[in-house]
């Protein structure tokens, strides 16, 4: 409830409204009902890529600290939480790179590099599951569905959900130039919002 209230009416995306619902403290007495956007084509393709980019820079774009007394919390842990049980986990994660025909050598690598670079303390409000089950086209419009995941994150959250999760309903092809084509319009569109 407190994203549509709060957030969404402010950005130009569309997304469907609240008609009616109700809220008590045991959350399996909940419901919500909200407004039917018609049939969504759920596609990824560079024009629908790069309008939620852009979009996504501007959700970026909000002032984290208006978020800090809300209790905002995605299904998955916090990105350092993450990389803390990597790092207590080191030979766990070496037979997953096994697993996967990763090398001794490019394990070590990518395990130094996780270890040495510390993520960003830069805390951006993330949609948190922008998957191509959550975006797509209804009446010609971009829509931005589920937001019940939306918690305070590092900015690239969204991005790699973006450029890299796919859903199994909704395969995604892997292409080099539309990924490098994201990120050079994140770069720019968050360059525009912060001035």
């Amino acid at each position: 409830m407190w994203i549509f209230e709060n957030v969404l009416a402010e950005l130009p995306l569309t997304f469907s409204k609240i008609l009616s619902y109700y809220v008590q403290t045991t959350l399996s007495n909940n419901w919500i009902i909200l407004e039917d956007l018609g049939t969504i084509t759920h596609t990824f393709d560079s024009k629908i890529a790069l309008e939620l980019t852009a979009l996504m820079a501007k959700w970026h774009s909000l002032p984290a600290e208006r978020f800090a007394n809300t209790r905002l919390s995605g299904p998955k842990p916090a990105i350092e939480e993450m990389a803390n049980q990597i790092l207590q986990n080191k030979e766990k994660v070496f037979t997953i790179f096994r697993l996967h025909d990763i090398s001794e050598r490019l394990g070590s690598i990518l395990f130094s590099t996780f270890t040495s670079k510390p993520f960003s303390a830069v805390k951006v409000l993330c949609h948190g599951d922008l998957h191509q089950g959550n975006f797509g086209y209804a009446d010609g419009k971009t829509v931005v569905l589920d937001w019940e995941h939306c918690h305070l994150n590092i900015p690239y959250w969204d991005l790699y959900h973006l450029i890299d999760i796919s859903h199994p309903d909704f395969p995604k092809p892997y292409d080099h130039t539309l990924r490098n084509k994201i990120l050079d319009c994140y770069c720019e569109e968050s360059l525009f919002q912060t001035g």
